[in-house]
Formats: structure tokens, sequence, C-alpha cells
């Protein structure tokens, strides 16, 4: 990371702004420890009971839903994107709830089983269970899933706390989803063989609470979660080139 004095720019602005204006008139929740877009997941303090991670996200029917290409990995991914939140704050994931909505006659109940079969093999995954939701009928497919998780008092890690000179780090391999998403997209990929799975990077909490000083979730992209990490820091970053040695 690099210091900079330009001013913060959100990636989205329009985004922002509607976050922003949703916000305006909502009573700040006096337990609430981060502000909007410091953090993947809320983080909230309640007292002796300790510190609850609680997010929410939606995968809507086109391209974010792309990438799953069965029932099996439509509830996969559900509950993986809302548990990769909580891996951000290096939270450990308690319980799932998950809203279907769904276009009338457009599921066989063999299809549901299959959706609900991966939605409870990934939180079983990451060490917990899906505790309930609800179900709708719509014009367009959506899936949401919301993750709770606890997070120890003393290991509070969120987007803040970048300094000029750190260096960002992944937990894993990157690329395979915009690859795959690519694929059925551009291509028309039929998503024929084994579906694409991804993992929350809950395995990383703990050496993230030991090492890191900010972190940031990665499902929307490398490029823009590195941008998203500077300008709330109010940090820039540098890329170098590496050459393959061997």
């Amino acid at each position: 990371m690099t210091s900079t004095t330009r001013n913060r720019l959100a990636l989205s602005a329009a985004e922002s702004s509607l976050i922003m204006a949703i916000r305006e008139r909502m009573t700040r929740s006096p337990r609430q420890l981060n502000n909007a877009f410091e953090a993947d997941a809320e983080l909230l303090d309640l007292g002796a009971a300790g510190l609850l991670a609680v997010t929410v996200d939606t995968l809507n029917d086109g391209a974010e839903l792309a990438t799953a290409t069965t029932p099996y990995a439509k509830g996969w991914l559900t509950t993986t994107v809302s548990v990769s939140d909580l891996a951000a704050v290096a939270a450990d994931p308690v319980a799932v709830l998950i809203s279907c909505s769904l276009r009338p006659d457009s599921w066989t109940l063999e299809e549901a089983r299959e959706f609900g079969r991966g939605a409870s093999e990934a939180a079983e995954r990451y060490g917990c269970h899906i505790v309930g939701g609800d179900t709708n009928w719509a014009n367009e497919e959506s899936f949401t899933s919301c993750a709770l998780g606890t997070v120890p008092r003393e290991s509070i890690l969120n987007r803040m706390g970048a300094r000029p000179g750190d260096a960002l780090y992944v937990t894993g391999p990157i690329g395979a989803g915009n690859a795959v998403g690519f694929r059925a997209l551009a291509l028309g990929g039929t998503g024929a063989g084994e579906p694409w799975l991804p993992e929350a990077r809950v395995t990383a909490c703990e050496p993230l609470r030991r090492y890191a000083r900010a972190c940031i979730d990665t499902s929307d992209g490398l490029l823009s979660a590195a941008v998203s990490l500077a300008e709330v820091n109010g940090l820039g970053a540098v890329v170098f080139g590496c050459r393959r040695v061997g």
C-alpha cells in the first residue's frame, strides 16, 4: 500500500450514494463497531456475550449465478457468499439463514433437494448449519443468505488499519470464478462436467487475527477489492510485475 493525498472515490459512486441515502434516516445501533463500507460483515458488541458478526448477500439470476451450473452448486454458492464475508472479518461461522425467490413451476422436487444439500454441505464444511429462512415466488430467480458468526473480543478485524508499505496477500488461488463466469456468459458454456464450488476462507481466520491489519473479501474481483481497501484507508496500491523463474 502507498500513501496518497487524492480524494477518496468510491469504486461505484452510484451504489455508494444509494447506500448512504438508505442509511441516512436509519438510527445507528449503539452496539455497532464499524461504519459504512468499513467491513464485509457488520460487527456488534453484545457486551458480556462477546462480539457478533452478521452479513447478508443476494445472488440474482444472470451474471451472479452464472458460475453455479447445477442446483447443488447454487445451494453451495448461496451459503458460501455470506460465510466468505464472515471470513473477511475473521469470524467463526455459527449459523446461516437462506431466502429463495423461485419462478413458479421452474424447479422439480429433486432439484430443490439438491439445492438444500449443496447449501447444507457448504455450511457443514465451514463448521455451521442452515437454521432456517424463507421461500417466495418471483419473476426472477434469486437467493439470499444471512450468516452469523462470533469474533474474539481482542481480535477485531475489518477493512480499516492498512498503512503505507503494507503488502497485500490473498489466502488462496484467484481468478477461477471470473473464468467460469466468462465461459458461461461470453462463450455460452453448458456447464458440463463438475460444477465449480468456491470455498469461503474460514480456515484462514486464525492467521488473519494474528498477522493482518486490514482485510477484505475478494468475491467481486481482486482489483475491485484492492481499490476498495486502498480507498477506505486513504491509500494507493502498487502492482509489481512478476516473472516466472525456471
